[in-house]
């Protein structure tokens, strides 16, 4: 199983577009064998990987003192020293005997498996299980893994998950009484899991109990307080009378854990594969990245993310956050992941600042103030040398760079008003003519691309796969009852203070099965590629600049989508072919949603609609291709819409 001797699988470093520079090509009509030509997709790579020498050491966890028969506030001891021991160490081959189960207690400021500077490191699972049981104290931001500036590593054959016993994670309850005079009700738990006074609900999600799966949003009542008066039942009290369906509902209790661990923490890594690791039941994330530093070359494959047990009906609080510049997701099972499945960055690359750039009395030609900023992901981009690029109102760079010489964020904490300020000086004068709704982002040159492929994704709340780097390929993912849309490919400004992607190009989306999607009638469609503004209340709106270019949709199918199936604006140099839209738009379109139609296009140039087919039901509230403000668009070949 391990091999003498370093050895290259497959590495290739070729120059791809930036990822900052928009792909807009001529203004010139193209031809479809000319948009064609200009979508390639990701140039393949693989990792290298770890190998034994006669200079590697292997160390088995059992010489440590690590023991199922250990209490777990003993297995964290020596999860500590093993740590202590190996980290920042070449060559290391951390070895578990083939199928134990670990019981592990988190303790705030221990150290779990974190590794720093550690270069061919191979943690062989040899499929034990770790299982960590909540802290005592408030511990956040940790993890049961955690990677820094590490090259070469390999994680297999390993479970991670959670004491589902000691603290479960969520809840399902079932409203049996309701009292409208006082607007008091009791749920009772129908789902594996007891409650405990103390115990706190920070998300809460209307629930089907015949199709395990969130519900839409209007099932939700709206609650003013909770309160835990048995192992199995919630009271709660209402903000306003309920509805009938409210009456009859069902509700997923998210329950706060005291130490909001991710499993795996990445940062400034390169070459990591994770292979057959099944996370059952984590706190935060299962694969985060962190410190805005990407890990240059990354697979995770063959791997799980589900609950922790039968009629638990939760997996992780988001799944694979990830920040890389060479990534593939390939042949791995999600079920039950409460937020996004997959939200993926490319390190330093792709974010931008929302809110509004502002020039306050005072400032020197140098300095603006962005406001209305969410500062744990602003923190991550506003850095001393950090170079910028300024854009305008329609995310169409003006042709202004510079670096950021000092920063100094002002927070603010007060309820009516939780936008965060931060004060930027930079080398070079900032336009005076540049508006208060323009946008900065983070230059970057890179090469890079991802894989997201046979990959199977069921009953999750948010979205499934949702992003916003170029070069990808998503290809052969089937995903099943999703609360968002599917699939989004988009560079966005969302509710002011969040940012996604950045000028996405040359993306491939085909062969996917998309079914029983977007419940919770989000905007703006199940599959969806382009950019704007998300305004939360007020709806997506499409910017005048192509923000999006070079993307084949071709060979998907879409059944069963709650609003429109497929759609596409702010983009150029478009084909979407071969797409099967079955039984779109089950409810009516929400009042505020610019997604109509079956398939709809907008705002974009180059487009090419082609054998496309649709089928309806009784049901379906909105029929036929929209085609609105485009430049070069052709319909060829579509049938049943």
């Amino acid at each position: 199983m391990i091999l003498r001797s370093f050895r290259k699988i497959l590495a290739v470093s070729l120059l791809l577009p930036s990822l900052h520079s928009p792909a807009q090509v001529t203004s010139a009509p193209l031809s479809l064998s000319q948009v064609e030509s200009q979508i390639a997709g990701p140039e393949d790579f693989d990792v290298y990987l770890p190998e034994a020498d006669a200079n590697c050491v292997t160390y088995p966890v059992e010489n440590f003192g690590l023991s199922p028969s250990n209490t777990p506030e003993q297995n964290a001891a020596v999860i500590a020293d093993i740590a202590n021991a190996i980290s920042g160490k070449s060559g290391v081959i951390l070895v578990f005997p083939a199928n134990k189960v670990y019981t592990v207690k988190i303790k705030k400021g221990q150290p779990l498996f974190v590794f720093t500077n550690s270069n061919d490191l191979y943690v062989s699972g040899n499929g034990s299980r770790l299982i960590f049981q909540d802290g005592d104290e408030a511990d956040s931001g940790n993890a049961y893994f955690k990677l820094t500036h590490c090259n070469r590593v390999v994680i297999k054959d390993l479970t991670i998950g959670c004491d589902w016993e000691y603290k479960p994670l969520a809840a399902v309850g079932q409203l049996t009484s309701y009292n409208e005079a006082t607007l008091t009700g009791v749920y009772t738990i129908v789902s594996d899991a007891s409650v405990r006074e103390g115990y706190t609900f920070p998300y809460v999600k209307s629930f089907d109990w015949d199709a395990k799966m969130r519900t839409l949003d209007e099932y939700l009542p709206s609650f003013k307080s909770y309160k835990v008066i048995s192992d199995k039942q919630i009271e709660t009290v209402f903000r306003s009378p309920l509805t009938t369906e409210q009456k009859n509902s069902y509700v997923h209790f998210a329950i706060q854990p005291t130490a909001k661990h991710c499993a795996i923490i990445l940062s400034g890594n390169d070459h990591v594969l994770i292979e057959n690791v099944k996370f059952m039941g984590i706190p935060f994330m299962a694969v985060a990245g962190r410190d805005n530093e990407a890990t240059g070359h990354l697979i995770i494959r063959n791997c799980s993310l589900v609950p922790p047990k039968p009629n638990t009906y939760w997996a992780a609080l988001e799944g694979f956050d990830v920040k890389s510049s060479w990534y593939k997701f390939e042949d791995n099972n999600i079920e039950y992941c409460y937020d996004d499945v997959m939200n993926f960055e490319a390190g330093k690359l792709g974010y931008f600042l929302g809110g509004s750039l502002d020039r306050d009395e005072g400032l020197t030609s140098n300095q603006i103030i962005a406001d209305s900023l969410q500062y744990y992901y602003a923190r991550n981009i506003i850095l001393k040398g950090a170079e910028m690029e300024l854009a305008d109102e329609n995310f169409k760079p003006v042709g202004w760079k510079s670096t950021i010489e000092s920063f100094k964020f002002q927070l603010q904490y007060y309820p009516t008003d939780p936008a965060h300020r931060c004060l930027i000086t930079f080398k070079d004068p900032f336009p005076a003519s540049a508006q208060s709704n323009y946008i900065l982002y983070t230059i970057q040159s890179t090469d890079g691309g991802y894989f997201i492929r046979n990959n199977t994704i069921r009953n999750c709340f948010h979205h499934a796969i949702w992003g916003g780097n170029a070069n990808g390929l998503i290809e052969n993912n089937t995903i099943e009852q999703c609360g968002y849309p599917a699939i989004m490919i988009q560079m966005a400004s969302r509710w002011s203070k969040w940012f996604k992607g950045l000028y996405p190009n040359n993306v491939i989306i085909r062969s996917n099965k998309l079914l029983r999607t977007n419940m919770a009638l989000r905007q703006p469609a199940s599959l969806f590629v382009g950019g704007g503004y998300d305004t939360q209340y007020n709806g997506y709106f499409p910017v005048d600049y192509a923000v999006t270019t070079n993307v084949l949709i071709e060979g998907n199918t879409i059944e069963n989508a709650s609003q429109a199936a497929l759609g596409a604006w702010s983009c150029k140099n478009l084909i979407i072919r071969g797409n099967t839209l079955i039984n779109p738009s089950l409810y009516p379109l929400k009042s505020n949603s610019n997604g109509n139609g079956t398939l709809f296009v907008k705002k974009s140039e180059n487009v090419f609609i082609i054998n496309n087919t649709a089928q309806y039901n009784a049901t379906s509230s909105q029929k036929g291709i929209v085609n609105e403000n485009n430049t070069n668009i052709q319909l060829s070949g579509n049938t049943g819409f």
